[in-house]
């Protein structure tokens, strides 16, 4: 970015250069997002400056595990709150406790007794959209 000093009526005063007040850093190569190196290094605190809010983005987990390219984690990270996370499927709404790994607790269960009574047109009737379950007529 540069600028021309002027004048009060913002004309160019004369004889007078145009002056660089900054410029856009270089990418790293072979960077998935173009991101400068300030950047990554902003995304890199291990604690939070005091005048960075804690909504940040750069602060949140399933954005860094995103810039990352871990898409996986990114999802989990999504859909916990540090102590739970949500796991859904079409017939099913999971609660589990990240210390309790060998049980989780159902919101939503439309899962027949036996799986083979379950037939397509059924399947149709309810699905997820956006973690909103859905009825369908």
């Amino acid at each position: 970015m540069s600028y021309q000093p002027c004048d009060s009526e913002r004309e160019l005063l004369p004889s007078t250069e145009l002056k660089e007040e900054w410029k856009l850093a270089n990418a790293p190569k072979n960077d998935k997002f173009q991101y400068t190196h300030f950047v990554h290094k902003i995304n890199s605190f291990d604690t939070a400056p005091n005048k960075l809010l804690a909504s940040d983005s750069h602060l949140r987990p399933d954005r860094y595990a995103l810039e990352q390219g871990d898409l996986s984690k990114a999802g989990f990270e999504k859909s916990s709150d540090g102590e739970t996370f949500i796991s859904a499927d079409d017939l099913r709404i999971n609660l589990w406790n990240l210390e309790i790994s060998n049980q989780s607790f159902n919101i939503v269960d439309v899962k027949p007794v036996n799986m083979e009574d379950l037939t397509d047109q059924e399947q149709k009737k309810t699905k997820l959209d956006r973690g909103k379950l859905k009825v369908v007529k």
